[in-house]
């Protein structure tokens, strides 16, 4: 049986992954920015570049050629290593809206405090593109077939950049800390899973324009 196994982010990938397994890499940030309908062509790689600040070159150098293994051969398996939280399950949620309909896919809960595997679900082969396009093009109602982790990171999604959001709030409660950006980080770790980037880009729309 040829599979492959995908890690959410290069930090992942350093500890778990496998030298003697066919392993690709996803390096990004759905959470970040907009999206386009049809995923890693042309203009999905133009968007997620602008979206990310950076360049198209670096995206795909980044982004694209870690994940050429993945995007460019068919497998009869594909065990993802992610995690829970919103970061991650949006992540996941492209890769698996990317695939033909009836893959066989298994997730790997990752701890990411422990880098530990927390159990693994062999995910139901539902409408993932549809989920992709209902959640990032046009927002509807969420599937109800969608996984609890998935459903909730989707909620968190739609929430999160709102000026009210608890993120936004626990800024606002603690502005005045020297180390706000990591604080918030660290705080909202486990539901949102959001690095320096993004919550620095909350804080300059929401928190900083409001001071």
């Amino acid at each position: 049986m040829k599979t492959i196994n995908i890690y959410s982010g290069q930090y992942i990938y350093d500890a778990l992954n496998k030298p003697d397994k066919i392993c690709s890499c996803f390096n990004e940030a759905m959470c970040q920015g907009t999206t386009t309908a049809h995923i890693f062509d042309d203009e999905f790689i133009k968007q997620r570049a602008q979206s990310l600040n950076v360049d198209i070159t670096f995206y795909q150098q980044i982004t694209i050629k870690p994940l050429q293994q993945f995007i460019e051969e068919k497998y009869d398996a594909y065990h993802f290593y992610f995690g829970s939280d919103m970061f991650c399950q949006l992540n996941l949620l492209t890769l698996l809206a990317y695939l033909e309909p009836n893959k066989k896919c298994f997730w790997h809960m990752v701890d990411e405090t422990t880098m530990q595997i927390k159990k693994v679900i062999k995910l139901k082969p539902i409408a993932y593109d549809q989920i992709y396009l209902r959640t990032f093009i046009t927002p509807t109602k969420i599937d109800k077939r969608c996984p609890y982790h998935l459903r909730q990171a989707i909620i968190n999604y739609r929430d999160f950049q709102k000026p009210n959001s608890p993120i936004c709030r626990f800024m606002r409660k603690h502005h005045a800390s020297y180390d706000l950006i990591s604080k918030t980080c660290a705080h909202f770790a486990k539901q949102y899973g959001l690095g320096d980037q993004q919550i620095t880009i909350l804080f300059s729309q929401y928190i900083h324009e409001a001071a």
